[in-house]
């Protein structure tokens, strides 16, 4: 088998993780801002670290938006879940009508009630329970009805002109999010961390090896004396503690059993005279 040539097995570099490496190459990358006029090869080797930082970071941010985005969706109710609680508060509202004492100054109210609870809600909110096809289904048909221009206004006179723009706008977010009216939404997915991370490491060994070649070209010692300077970052940097997890201590044995002395009245024993 031959022996390896390449920067990336020549070069070893410590252990890194991913929250360890960003302020490393942070620390790398400020040094040069003290030296302007850097050998063309280390300006390359320090871009190349730039960049394979800003993909590192990316990467985390990328992770977080989705722990961030996971949180407020388990604070949030779905979609049809605010859509039923909008049928619900329609159905009441409406049913609050029903119940009020007949009177010539509610007549045409009741009324009004009357018929929509009749074309919306026949056998109540129950379709709200239903599978979700069956349940899109019974929903379009309702929202169909609320869109009828003479149909809004009468519940607008009763107060329900909210609520039913609740309803079709929870309708129509509904339709999204399980698919019915577009291609369901792709899951956002976290980039990952594992490929940004060795983009950072072979870098790393790239910025090294590209020191090392300057100086043992340089006989004046001032480029050994400039990757001194510049890796010092890199020369102090502790490799972060691996944690290992907690063992759990194995039970305790039950204490043994007593013995029973020597001629004495063990179980089932005679007893001496």
């Amino acid at each position: 088998m031959g022996r390896t040539t390449d920067a990336q097995s020549l070069v070893e570099v410590p252990k890194l993780d991913a929250e360890s490496a960003g302020p490393l190459c942070e620390r790398l990358l400020a040094k040069t801002k003290a030296h302007k006029k850097l050998a063309p090869n280390l300006v390359r080797a320090y871009a190349r670290l730039e960049t394979a930082r800003g993909g590192l970071v990316g990467a985390l941010a990328g992770e977080m938006d989705l722990e961030v985005a996971a949180a407020t969706a388990l604070d949030e109710p779905p979609p049809d879940r605010r859509e039923a609680a909008a049928w619900g508060a329609l159905e009441g509202l409406l049913s609050g009508f029903l119940k009020m004492p007949p009177s010539r100054r509610a007549a045409a109210k009741i009324a009004i009630a009357e018929r929509e609870h009749g074309a919306l809600f026949p056998d109540g909110v129950r379709f709200v329970r239903l599978a979700a096809d069956k349940r899109w289904t019974a929903t379009s048909s309702r929202v169909a009805h609320l869109k009828d221009a003479g149909v809004r206004a009468d519940l607008a006179a009763l107060g329900a002109a909210e609520i039913v723009d609740t309803v079709l706008e929870e309708h129509e977010a509904t339709g999204v999010a399980e698919g019915f009216t577009a291609p369901r939404p792709a899951p956002r997915v976290a980039p990952g961390r594992a490929a940004p991370l060795d983009r950072v490491r072979r870098a790393l060994r790239g910025l090294i090896l590209q020191h090392a070649a300057n100086a043992d070209d340089d006989e004046s010692g001032a480029a050994a004396k400039l990757a001194e300077e510049m890796l010092e970052p890199y020369a102090s940097f502790e490799a972060p503690v691996q944690k290992k997890p907690a063992q759990k201590a194995p039970p305790a044995e039950p204490p043994a059993a007593q013995a029973a002395p020597a001629g004495g009245e063990g179980e089932g024993g005679a007893k001496k005279s």
